[in-house]
């Protein structure tokens, strides 16, 4: 175990602040939905996020350059050459800024087009009425992303979060004093003022961590645009259909199956989806730390990769069961009741995801060694079979039809993406042991116990319900401890904390 204690310890630091991250964030999104959904009905709910969903295609006008920060500055970081990450950051910074204020006015009115189609009556109305505060967000929140990215590329992920989290704070606290004055239109203030607060926030904490960026002066340097673009270009490709595949699919549930639909969809996403970010997040520390590793020696990842694969294989089964476990209990909290249709979409979004979480480390150590057609490749399977499946099937099942198109294409992408990866790679995956099989036996036992039988407060004694989900977390908190794992992380977060 000491290579895996060696690894998780030279990367902890930074994984635990993206899990600190994710699991905050979690919870601060589970705060503000359940408020947005008291205060403004689930319907409304379900407008703002296909705007959101909507507006982030724009940001594939940045072809893919911003997805290569991280493992560019990374690279000279390693090398010591700061001039060359300042001109990296800012070269990025300005290509954006001029892409996203010629580009924003002009696809404007095809938006317009594409929430009347989505959208009717009052639903329709709302959606146009913040959609031109989310497009400033969006305006704000892209630059902001690239500072974020020059942050990671230098290993202070720990600091990026500490901005982040902020940032969802303040749009929670501006969330709940407008919302009651202004409806829907007050959660399109508070999102403006947290993303003008993440980019001047961001740009001063990247200025004091290094030296040769400015705050005011920008340069810009061909050479280091045309050195990205190889890499951007694939991350452009995998992110036209990343950003696509989220909005196509909450809209087809609106259309399929109206804005409550869509609302329900996008509870069960979010809590699903940053689950997941829990511990596929972590690995995002491996990205610059392999890029590094590639510049400055020849030593073999393939250690760092099996361990970090077998890693999220025993926790991710863990996770998906606990949400399980909680599912009625979430959806008395954030829907109000306990609603079927809700506990279909969660149940099957969280296996989806859960399964899709298994290609986190081919996926960033995809991004750390710069090979990013692999993820092109495996976002084109994802996104070819939703296109095809999933107007199919809500045609013919509604929205629960567009749920499973979207659910197997997660799963079938995961597949792809691990098997592709470790071909290349001659890698291999991990021997599989009997604590790994304890472990997955255990959860699917408490997935279908807490399916079959439902313990909620409304339908039970107290004492029942404290039983019947106390001893469920009991069973998987049993099986992660006797995990030769537990130890080993226990010992890398120890020392970076």
């Amino acid at each position: 175990m000491s290579d895996v204690k060696k690894s998780l310890g030279g990367l902890s630091k930074n994984a635990f602040a993206n899990v600190s991250q994710s699991l905050i964030t979690l919870i601060i999104v589970f705060f503000l939905y359940r408020y947005v959904n008291m205060h403004l009905g689930v319907a409304s709910l379900g407008v703002w996020s296909v705007v959101l969903a909507s507006l982030s295609a724009v940001r594939l006008f940045d072809i893919g350059f911003s997805g290569g920060i991280t493992k560019f500055v990374a690279k000279y970081y390693a090398n010591r050459d700061l001039i060359r990450v300042k001109e990296i950051i800012d070269t990025v910074s300005i290509t954006m800024v001029i892409i996203l204020t010629i580009c924003l006015p002009i696809v404007y009115p095809l938006f317009i087009l594409l929430l009347e189609v989505i959208f009717d009556s009052q639903n329709l109305l709302d959606a146009i009425q913040i959609l031109p505060y989310a497009m400033i967000s969006l305006w704000f929140g892209a630059l902001s992303a690239v500072l974020h990215s020059g942050l990671d590329g230098i290993e202070r992920m720990d600091l990026r979060a500490y901005i982040v989290l902020s940032g969802q704070l303040l749009l929670l606290i501006l969330a709940v004093h407008l919302i009651p004055f202004y409806g829907l239109l007050g959660l399109a203030y508070a999102q403006l003022a947290q993303s003008v607060f993440l980019l001047v926030v961001s740009k001063i904490v990247l200025v004091a961590c290094v030296k040769s960026v400015t705050f005011w002066s920008l340069s810009f340097n061909w050479s280091a645009l045309k050195e990205m673009l190889s890499y951007g270009l694939n991350i452009f490709f995998s992110s036209v259909l990343q950003l696509i595949f989220e909005p196509f699919t909450k809209g087809l549930m609106a259309y399929f199956g109206g804005a409550s639909s869509a609302g329900y969809f996008e509870v069960a996403y979010q809590v699903a989806h940053r689950a997941r970010s829990l511990i596929v997040t972590a690995n995002y520390a491996v990205v610059p730390r392999v890029s590094a590793m590639l510049e400055q020696s020849a030593t073999s990842i393939a250690p760092l990769y099996r361990n970090n694969l077998r890693l999220v294989s025993a926790v991710m089964p863990i996770c998906v069961a606990m949400l399980a476990v909680f599912s009625n209990s979430l959806s008395l909290l954030l829907i109000g009741s306990v609603e079927s249709h809700f506990l279909v979409m969660f149940y099957c979004l969280s296996i989806g995801w859960g399964v899709n979480a298994l290609s986190g480390p081919a996926y960033y150590f995809s991004m750390g060694d710069g090979n990013v057609k692999r993820i092109s490749l495996t976002w084109l399977v994802i996104a070819c079979s939703n296109f095809i499946f999933g107007p199919s099937l809500g045609y013919i099942f509604g929205g629960l039809g567009v749920l499973a198109a979207f659910t197997l294409s997660l799963i079938g992408g995961a597949i792809f993406m691990i098997l592709m990866y470790q071909k290349d790679n001659s890698f291999g995956g991990y021997a599989y042991s009997c604590h790994d099989g304890i472990i997955h036996t255990a959860c699917l036992l408490v997935i279908i116990y807490t399916v079959a039988y439902p313990v909620t407060p409304v339908n039970g004694l107290s004492s029942k319900f404290l039983f019947g989900n106390f001893l469920p977390v009991l069973i998987l908190a049993l099986c992660a401890w006797i995990h030769p794992f537990r130890k080993a992380i226990n010992d890398g977060i120890g020392s970076k904390i």
